[in-house]
């Protein structure tokens, strides 16, 4: 990650600092600097009889982009595009002085993007693990995603993405028709979201204030998966062998230097590090949104609130 100092040898995460130069969010050509100046439409959903007639499809319509005609998405007629430059001339009117996109990733045509923005003085460190805050803007114009404004947190040492994913942590707008007439909600779900850094912060800190250990590790490691103790004696055999070498890999990522580090190597913390670490890095995940709103944000979900668990009944 360009503006992440790394220890490690890992890549950084494909969508966290991706862009050679951040962007600065208060540009006046914003959505041209980020290829993200066009619009989108909605019209009539069509589907091709026997004959190879165009029929329209009841209570379906079709997003396209203005600018290339391609189609994006099939929606109900209750869906209400919100455009890219509404989006944007929103997060720069309430943005903090200095603040600046760093990550982006537009998927499937335009279908889906999301956008990682620094903000100045964002930032906090545990027992000397220094780290930053980032906010997520994402939107989908395919009809399979909200509007999200969502919290993530990155250690300064290593690329990894430490995640605060939570219900408090994440706020949406549903794309509907009264959307843009509500955009202002927009403004309040930023700040609030900025505010709940300082609150994670002070969470996290109790990880630290708890030791480490392989028992806390599988614990945590178990939950991601989605497993608790007693589902391991229902196991198939190659459920087994699958388990066991992605753990071995996150016993692994837990003796590298980066969850070694001095204050908080021996502690709940980096027993944590070690398991998002691996979701983050190690499975597969090229583009990098599963984290934000696939089956890896679901993953650190799980392995954070087992964690909380843990150190809030030591």
């Amino acid at each position: 990650m360009r503006n992440l100092h790394s220890t490690s040898a890992r890549r950084p995460h494909p969508l966290l600092g991706n862009l050679t130069t951040p962007v600065a969010i208060d540009s006046p050509t914003l959505a041209a600097d980020l290829g993200l100046d066009w619009t989108v439409r909605t019209t009539g959903s069509y589907v091709l009889d026997q004959d190879a007639n165009p029929r329209p499809i009841p209570g379906r319509l079709a997003v396209v982009r203005d600018d290339t005609g391609a189609p994006l998405g099939v929606v109900g007629t209750r869906y209400e595009p919100v455009q890219n430059a509404v989006i944007l001339d929103t997060i720069k009117a309430v943005s903090d002085p200095g603040s600046a996109v760093t990550g982006l990733q537009v998927l499937d045509g335009g279908a889906r993007f999301h956008l990682v923005t620094s903000v100045p003085g964002l930032s906090g460190a545990i027992r000397g693990d220094a780290m930053d805050g980032r906010l997520v803007i994402s939107n989908a114009h395919d009809g399979s995603g909200s509007l999200r404004i969502s919290l993530l947190i990155l250690r300064q040492i290593c690329s990894n993405g430490m995640v605060g994913w939570s219900a408090d942590g994440r706020h949406t707008m549903r794309h509907t028709l009264s959307i843009n007439s509500r955009v202002d909600a927009v403004r309040t779900a930023y700040r609030e979201t900025i505010a709940q850094f300082a609150g994670m912060v002070s969470r996290l800190e109790v990880l630290a204030d708890t030791p480490a250990s392989p028992k806390n590790l599988e614990r945590i490691t178990l939950a991601a998966f989605g497993l608790t103790l007693a589902d391991l004696a229902d196991e198939t055999e190659r459920s087994r062998t699958i388990r066991t070498n992605k753990q071995r890999e996150i016993a692994h990522l837990r003796r590298s230097e980066t969850n070694q580090t001095q204050g908080t190597g021996q502690t709940l913390f980096s027993d944590l590090q070690a398991v998002t670490e691996f979701i983050n890095h190690g499975r597969g995940d090229d583009d990098g949104t599963g984290i934000l709103d696939g089956t890896g944000a679901d993953m650190i979900e799980r392995a954070t609130a087992e964690a909380f668990h843990i150190a809030t009944h030591a």
